[in-house]
């Protein structure tokens, strides 16, 4: 941080930079009103799933081969239509580092629970888990 620009503190702008970005602080988040600096987003899902969608050539295991941008698209339709995009965030990924032939590997964070083999018909014991998970926190 140069000496141009200095923290914001209580959502006020106590200076910006030279480049027109203002420094803010809401909700113990720093970020830059900048187009050209990188901005933290100011929102923390309660749950976020990883799904790996990694694909490869013909012949080699990876996620993709084994349904798993399927898996990825399922889960993240249920958990709009159930009302919880906003707290629980679906993402596909690259590698995750488990590629096999059997499943995509797939990831449910903040508890770090890590399942590799994941297939279709077994997307509903990771629904079942993020729901009830989800029911705690609320």
């Amino acid at each position: 941080m140069s000496c141009k620009e200095r923290i914001a503190v209580n959502d006020k702008v106590v200076s910006s930079s030279l480049t027109g970005g203002a420094l803010f602080s809401r909700n113990y988040y720093i970020y830059y009103k900048n187009p050209a600096i990188m901005q933290q987003i100011p929102y923390r899902p309660l749950k976020h799933i990883l799904v790996c969608t990694n694909e490869r050539e013909a012949g080699k295991d990876c996620c993709s081969h084994v349904e798993g941008y399927e898996i990825f698209r399922e889960l993240k339709d249920w958990i709009k239509a159930n009302g919880l995009a906003s707290s629980v965030w679906v993402a596909r990924t690259g590698c995750l580092g488990f590629c096999n032939n059997v499943g995509a590997t797939v990831v449910i964070y903040s508890e770090q629970l890590w399942f590799k083999e994941v297939k279709k018909d077994e997307i509903e014991k990771i629904k079942s888990l993020v729901l009830e998970s989800v029911k705690q926190t609320l």
